[in-house]
């Protein structure tokens, strides 16, 4: 399977100094492995923060930078973009204009044609895009679509001159997520499963 080329977004991040030519060959390489979009893999590998890459991304398209964090919910852009549909492409539907006919969307990656095309067919609404960060919009997602208020933790930069103990987590943002009441729900991303999902199996009673 041939590796993964450079499109228009890892291009602008490297014109804009975000990242160089090395770093990119990085990203793809673990891009080909593990899947997902180059901002966010930069992201991922600390290569640049989300800020930086997102404003990277707006000046180099000339598009408007939209912030979700405060975001007043629109049950009605919400209503025409299914909550799977936003997970799988990563996007969030920021406003829903002009009697139904516009509806404003948040794209990590607004030349992605494919996936604008896919939610203008299913809105049946002219897609005006508008940038956002990677996690910031699977927080708007966990928040206006599921009900429940993300809070990341900030963790340190390993010490390079120590190994990793056998026993300790692989280096991952850890994440946990609480409902409205302020339950803490999951610990780490990973943990977010789907709520239709069939129950593990039950565990054998003991001999």
């Amino acid at each position: 399977m041939a590796p993964p080329s450079r499109n228009r977004i890892a291009d602008i991040l490297v014109k804009a100094r975000v990242i160089d030519e090395l770093q990119l060959r990085s990203a793809l390489a673990s891009l080909d492995q593990w899947g997902g979009r180059v901002s966010r893999v930069i992201a991922d590998l600390g290569l640049a923060s989300e800020e930086t890459i997102t404003q990277a991304i707006c000046q180099g398209l000339g598009m408007p930078r939209v912030q979700l964090g405060n975001l007043t919910k629109d049950a009605a852009a919400l209503s025409r973009v299914d909550v799977a549909l936003a997970e799988q492409k990563g996007v969030f539907p920021v406003q829903l204009k002009d009697n139904g006919k516009t509806l404003v969307l948040a794209m990590s990656d607004p030349t992605d044609l494919a996936t604008l095309d896919q939610v203008a067919a299913r809105t049946r609404a002219r897609v005006v895009p508008m940038v956002a960060g990677d996690r910031e919009i699977e927080h708007a997602i966990l928040r206006h679509y599921r009900g429940q208020e993300p809070v990341e933790k900030k963790r340190f930069k390993p010490d390079t001159n120590k190994q990793q103990d056998a026993g300790e987590l692989p280096e991952e943002e850890e994440f946990k997520v609480v409902d409205m009441s302020g339950k803490t729900v999951v610990k780490r991303i990973s943990d977010i499963v789907d709520p239709n999902a069939a129950p593990p199996p039950a565990a054998p009673a003991p001999a």
